[in-house]
């Protein structure tokens, strides 16, 4: 797994509540049979009518927070990859969380006096239906 030092500080932190769905596809529900794997069928995907929170210039402080908090450095490293990118072809570092352990960061980072406005959306999320939080970083470019 990736590290939290190798997300850029500079570039927005953006937070994205997902919903665990079964995916129906007859091909894909065959596929799982045949290869006993039944995890095969479940899916994050955005929950909808949602934006995600972009944190832009809290992003640094959010980060340095992280970086040095024991306990959510540990967790945010356990699930943090490379995924996908943006537009631009930029990669995102992304770590992942049940929405009620998301709810318990935003908790500890509002706290601490930082994205006080995660915590009010993570509960707002939880009760539109997320069940997980995905959390992005752009990758520090090579060079």
């Amino acid at each position: 797994m990736a590290k939290l030092i190798q997300i850029d500080p500079s570039m927005p932190i953006s937070f994205t509540p997902h919903r665990n769905e079964r995916i129906t596809d007859a091909v894909m529900v065959d596929l799982a049979e045949q290869m006993n794997l039944p995890n095969l069928l479940l899916c994050d995907t955005p929950l909808a009518d949602t934006e995600p929170l972009e944190l832009r210039n809290e992003a640094a402080a959010v980060l340095h927070w992280a970086q040095n908090h024991e306990k959510w450095c540990a967790r945010l490293e356990e699930t943090l990859q490379s995924m996908s990118q943006d537009l631009e072809g930029r990669p995102f570092l992304t770590a992942f969380m049940p929405i009620g352990e998301l709810e318990a960061l935003a908790k500890d980072l509002a706290d601490s006096g930082l994205a006080p406005q995660l915590l009010h959306l993570t509960k707002q999320w939880q009760a539109q239906g997320a069940t997980m939080g995905y959390i992005d970083g752009y990758r520090l470019q090579k060079g």
